[in-house]
Formats: structure tokens, sequence, C-alpha cells
């Protein structure tokens, strides 16, 4: 892909997104003003002047297909999934530079722009990321706050496809606003295996067996046809931390979390918070406090299997009303 004049513009977790790689599954929006810049290797605004001369910090294990190495220099960040792309992001967060490696396609970076170095950079500019869905209900927005194969995206989903408009499915900024908490949109599209799809998306009858199916999940975009996107920051009603039911109760249950507890959950679904700056730690632990004392944060647990999503929503509804 070759480097163009032209900019692109989109929202992405409620911040113009401006780039010079069409990121195709964002849509363009009218804004004149750019907050994020994603550019290619090549581009004059891509050179830093220190880019010899990066201090390696740490290698850290991720979900997106490989080891990050993470390192530091003079004017930023480099993330770098050896073998595939180097990012390096500006201290302030308003540039990111994305470096195909080893013959590597722009697009194919998407998955790791979307899950970690966007989220990474909207962290240095001040705006926290939690491992979170979101949907918009009557009562406000909802976070469904989980690690991976916990069953969240299916649950997002499932809540959507109920009328509540669309979010987010995996990072979920959050943003402080005259003494409110905003959940912010990211992009419309979930990911789900295809019985999930069936379930969710056309309504056919739960099969038995495991909610999770990680190894053959597809990327599916909320188009109006089976649930609606919120182009638009919600005020947050609540956080629901989701817990599996190991113990096979059956039951679903919804207790609210003592401010300690609610803390330790927000902290430990923070996205990129292992090689986050210490002071942009210390800025994130300050607005989770805030946030833990004026948002319900709730703990959902409920037993595996698709057969259970729809008692799960109505049980979400049930504590928030």
């Amino acid at each position: 892909m070759t480097n163009s004049p032209i900019h692109h513009h989109y929202s992405v977790h409620g911040l113009t997104l401006c780039s010079n790689g069409m990121l195709a599954e964002l849509a363009p929006t009218r804004a004149q003003s750019k907050d994020v810049q994603i550019i290619t290797s090549g581009a004059p605004a891509s050179r830093s002047g220190d880019q010899a001369h990066w201090s390696f910090q740490a290698r850290y294990t991720t979900n997106l297909g490989a080891d990050m190495a993470f390192s530091t220099g003079e004017s930023g960040y480099k993330l770098e999934w050896e073998g595939l792309y180097s990012f390096i992001v500006k201290k302030d967060g308003s540039l990111i530079e994305c470096n195909p490696l080893g013959g590597s396609e722009f697009m194919g970076a998407r998955s790791l722009i979307y899950g970690m170095v966007l989220p990474f950079a909207l962290h240095l500019k001040g705006i926290s990321n939690l491992h979170a869905g979101a949907v918009v209900t009557p009562h406000g927005a909802v976070g469904l706050v989980a690690s991976n194969g916990t069953g969240k995206s299916t649950l997002t989903a499932q809540v959507a496809a109920a009328g509540n408009p669309f979010l987010t499915d995996d990072i979920l900024a959050l943003t402080e606003s005259g003494g409110q908490f905003l959940a912010h949109p990211a992009y419309p599209y979930v990911s789900l295996s295809p019985a999930a799809q069936d379930v969710v998306m056309a309504g056919k009858p739960a099969p038995s067996g495991a909610m999770i199916a990680n190894d053959d999940k597809q990327r599916v975009r909320v188009d109006g046809s089976w649930a609606s996107f919120s182009a638009d920051p919600a005020p947050l009603r609540a956080l629901f931390v989701l817990q599996r039911d190991d113990a096979g109760t059956g039951r679903v249950k919804v207790e609210k979390m003592p401010k300690i507890l609610a803390l330790q959950a927000i902290f430990e679904n923070t996205v990129c918070l292992p090689f986050l700056p210490r002071e942009n730690v210390e800025n994130h632990l300050a607005f989770s406090s805030r946030l833990a004392t004026a948002v319900p944060v709730l703990q959902l647990s409920f037993p595996s299997g698709f057969q259970h999503t729809r008692a799960v929503t109505a049980e979400i509804f049930e504590a928030i009303r």
C-alpha cells in the first residue's frame, strides 16, 4: 500500500481517527479534526529522529497471535510483534506509525490496532480502556467486563439483539464529564461462533453445550438487521464483572462488589496495563477509584451453555431497573 496525502476520518472510541490506511471496517465521518493519526512507514510525519535508539523493556504474551516486545525511546514507545508488525506510538498518543515486517500487508494489522495499539494510545491521552463489551439500555450504558473465554461477546450480542444499541464488543473506552462516566462507541463488529450467530442473530433454539468456541469465532457486522449500533457515547449505568459458574449450581446470580474488589476487577481487566507508563497507571487508578464509587460494579455469575443467555440478559435488566 502506498501513502496518500488524503486523510480518511473515522469515529473510534469516541475520538476522531485520521488514517492514511483505509481501515475498511470503520465508517467515514465528516469530522475535520483528528485526535489519533495512523500512518505507514515512510511517510515524512513518521520520522521521530530516534528510531534506532530503542531501549527494550519487556516481552508480553498477548492473545493476538504472537508475543509483543515493548521498548521505549526518547519520543515514544515501540510495540513489536516479531515478524509481523512494529508500531511506534508518540508519547502523547496522537500518532501511531505502523511498520509491516516481512512482507506483511497493512490491512492485516487491524486486529493489533483495534485490540492493543489504539487502546494504548488512548491511555496515553488519558482515556481508560477496559476489556469489556457494552450496550445502551433505556437506563444507560451497561458494560460487561471479562477476560477472554468467559462468554462476554455472546452475552453482549444477546443483550444488543434484545433491542439495546451496541457500543463495543471488546474494548470499552471510558471518560468522565460533568460528574458522569461515559461509555464510548468503538466499531460495529462482534466476534461470534457460528452457533452463537444462530442463537443470537437468527433466533434459533439454543443448543446444549458450551457457549464458548474461540477457535471458530467470526467477526460479524452490527448492521441493523439483528441489532443496531450506537455512534454516540452514553452515561454508564453499571459494570457487570462476568464469572462462569464453575460450581455447577445452574443459577444466574448478581451481587454488588465491595469497592476494593471492584477496583481489583477493573484493574485486572484494564487493557495494556502491564506496560503503561507510571503516570498513566496512577491516573487510571484515580479514575478507577472514582468510577467504582459512582457506578455500581456487580459480579454476574452464570452457568455455561447457550440456553442460559436469555436468562442472563433478563437478570442484567432486573439489576439495573
